[in-house]
């Protein structure tokens, strides 16, 4: 909750930082964890819906600056993508994914 606050204060890098988790979940998609073993045709049908859902959460997040929704809401809903996005990168480094 400090976190979101203090991101409210400061809309341009919240912005900037919810860009970023964007374009990171739009490039990766979605990791292959072991547990799920996904196939190639399970996997780009799941990469495929990750970038839907990022497009369509950064509408709303849009949709809600141009509304002029309260900040404190908007911050939340972004450190949701930004916490999305920072998962799927450790799960990357730490390469948590099966490979074909």
């Amino acid at each position: 909750m400090i976190i979101s606050e203090k991101l409210s204060e400061h809309p341009q890098w919240l912005f900037a930082i919810v860009l970023l988790a964007i374009t990171g979940i739009g490039l990766i998609g979605t990791a292959n964890h072991p547990n799920m073993h996904m196939t190639s045709d399970e996997l780009m049908e799941s990469k495929k819906s990750a970038r839907t859902i990022v497009l369509l959460e950064g509408c709303i997040i849009l949709g809600c600056v141009l509304l002029d929704a309260d900040m404190v809401y908007v911050s939340y809903m972004a450190i949701a993508v930004i916490l999305c996005a920072a998962l799927l990168c450790i799960a990357k480094i730490f390469k948590q994914e099966v490979k074909e």
